[in-house]
């Protein structure tokens, strides 16, 4: 719990005085294509395994699509025990998807499958459910999300030890704080279509047929051009 608590605190004060609230945008990092998403873990465990509680890391590498997103990841939870002695831990990895039913805020359930090694405590298989949310914002033209979530972790012929004869269930408590970080860099703040251009003006023009030229005139120009030719033929 002390190692959660010492990273948030810690990422919080590192970001904190750059931080600032990203505008809403159809088509950004946090939304569309493929990020990694490191994360510390806190893991309250099932009563009957014996065992106190467990911090760990994650780290998943993912793909999100508007509404919904897949991710592969890695795990690490070493966990304290009662009465001392060796610390079980467990190591593996799991897939899964999330699903992001509102498009005004970042809520998110989740459900995967994996595997976890276990080094004194026995292997398992794992299924996993939960709720989390995720927090825009952004470092410059970076956008990045702040996640939390609490997941319910089913392990299945998960003993106290190697030898012990266990249920052959557990039910353990995950509460998982990170980071999502996009491969890709945000585009423009904000993309303003340009209004179309209006049809220009026709400008009228007054015409002043006071210079037409009249029917008499173009009588007189005919006979001048006539009397110009004959003259030109003697």
């Amino acid at each position: 719990m002390k190692c959660l608590q010492a990273f948030s605190l810690l990422s919080l004060a590192f970001i904190a005085p750059q931080l600032h609230a990203q505008p809403e945008q159809i088509d950004t990092p946090l939304h569309e294509g493929f990020y990694l998403s490191p994360m510390a873990t806190f893991t309250k465990p099932d009563g009957n395994r014996g065992l106190d509680d467990g911090d760990g890391a994650a780290i998943s590498l993912g793909y999100r699509h508007q509404w919904y997103a897949i991710e592969l990841s890695g795990n690490y939870i070493k966990f304290k025990t009662d009465g001392g002695g060796d610390k079980p831990s467990l190591k593996g990895g799991s897939f899964g998807g999330l699903l992001y039913p509102f498009k005004a805020f970042d809520l998110y359930a989740l459900g995967n499958v994996g595997y976890l090694e276990g080094e004194h405590i026995r292997s398992a298989a794992t299924f996993e459910v939960g709720l989390g949310y995720m927090l825009n914002l952004g470092f410059g033209n970076y956008q990045f999300g702040l996640r939390a979530d609490a997941r319910q972790r089913i392990n299945d012929n998960a003993g106290v030890d190697e030898l012990g004869e266990g249920p052959q269930n557990h039910r353990d408590y995950v509460f998982n704080v990170g980071l999502v970080l996009p491969f890709r860099t945000a585009r423009s703040a904000s993309i303003v279509s340009a209004p179309a251009a209006a049809d220009s003006p026709v400008a009228v023009v007054d015409v002043d047929y006071s210079y037409a030229p009249t029917d008499s005139a173009e009588s007189s120009t005919d006979a001048e051009m006539t009397s110009d030719l004959e003259d030109a033929a003697q």
